[in-house]
């Protein structure tokens, strides 16, 4: 059982320690911004490598519609746009 003289250490002990619970909350502060920024970096590649495939797509797919283009190079192109529609970005 606990005895109300525990209680009253433990309260002291919480009192006479403010710098370590000051920084046991800066830690957690700092692990928790660091998971955000983690995130935001990660989304922002993930948005980035989706914008350069879709602007990949539309050139390859403007280059098919509006010009003369040689067979060989044509096959290649559009081996290349089912590439990219393989990653369902386009």
């Amino acid at each position: 059982m606990t005895k109300p003289s525990d209680h009253q250490s433990n309260l002291d002990i919480v009192r006479n320690r403010p710098h370590y619970f000051k920084m046991i909350k800066e830690l957690m502060e700092r692990h928790e911004l660091r998971a955000k920024s983690i995130n935001f970096r990660t989304k922002l590649l993930q948005d980035r490598k989706k914008s350069m495939y879709q602007n990949e797509y539309d050139r390859i797919k403007g280059i098919i519609a509006h010009t003369v283009v040689p067979e060989q190079t044509k096959e290649i192109i559009q081996k290349r746009m089912k590439h990219i529609k393989k990653f369902e970005l386009a």
